[in-house]
C-alpha cells in the first residue's frame, strides 16, 4: 500500500464520524454567535470561537495532517495490512492466562 492510498484510505474511514462530530458541535454553538441582550459580548465570542475553531480543526484534521503525512512518511514495503495483528492474536490465544472463575461457596 503507497503512502497516498494509506491517507486516502485513512481519510475515507474517517470523514463521517469527524464531519457528523464537526457539523453538530458547529450547529449546537451557532446560535451563540446571533445572540443580543446581557452578556451578548461575552456569549458572542464565544461562540465565534467554538465555531471558528471546531471548522478550522475539521480542515486540518481531514486535509492538512493526511497531506504532511503524505509528505514526510518513509514508503513501506513489505508486510500486508493486519500481518502484524494476526501475528498478536495467535501469540495470545492460550487460555491458561485467563483465571477460571469460582462459584460462590467453593473451596
Amino acid at each position: 500500500m503507497t503512502k497516498l492510498q494509506a491517507a486516502r484510505e485513512a481519510a475515507l474511514v474517517r470523514l463521517r464520524p469527524v464531519l457528523m462530530t464537526s457539523v453538530a458541535t458547529v450547529c449546537g454553538h451557532f446560535p451563540l454567535t446571533l445572540v443580543s441582550g446581557a452578556g451578548a459580548a461575552a456569549r458572542n465570542s464565544i461562540g465565534i470561537t467554538v465555531v471558528a475553531g471546531m471548522a478550522l480543526g475539521t480542515i486540518f484534521t481531514l486535509v492538512v495532517i493526511p497531506s504532511l503525512y503524505v509528505l514526510i512518511a518513509k514508503q513501506h514495503q513489505g508486510e500486508e495490512q493486519g500481518a502484524l495483528s494476526e501475528g498478536f492474536d495467535e501469540a495470545n490465544t492460550g487460555r491458561d492466562a485467563i483465571p477460571e472463575p469460582v462459584e460462590a461457596g467453593a473451596k
